[in-house]
């Protein structure tokens, strides 16, 4: 049990400090995805709770952005 949390902790602390292109790699695979979706779906509803969930992201990225300067 406690090598599991001390494994789990340390995959937490490495995916921190994961580099730019593995960031980048994994938007480009997510993206890649969200397109594979979009040509089996028609066309899904967006829901109340997924208009709630895209707001409260925007919002707090936006806080991060605005703090952070970009």
């Amino acid at each position: 049990m406690l090598i599991e949390i001390l494994k789990t902790v340390m995959d937490a602390l490495r995916s921190l400090f994961r580099s730019r292109a593995v960031l980048l790699t994994e938007n480009l695979v997510l993206r890649q995805q969200i397109i594979v979706l979009q040509r089996s779906v028609p066309k899904p509803r967006i829901r109340k709770r997924d208009r709630v969930l895209l707001a409260l992201a925007a919002r707090i990225f936006g806080e991060v952005a605005r703090v952070r300067g970009q």
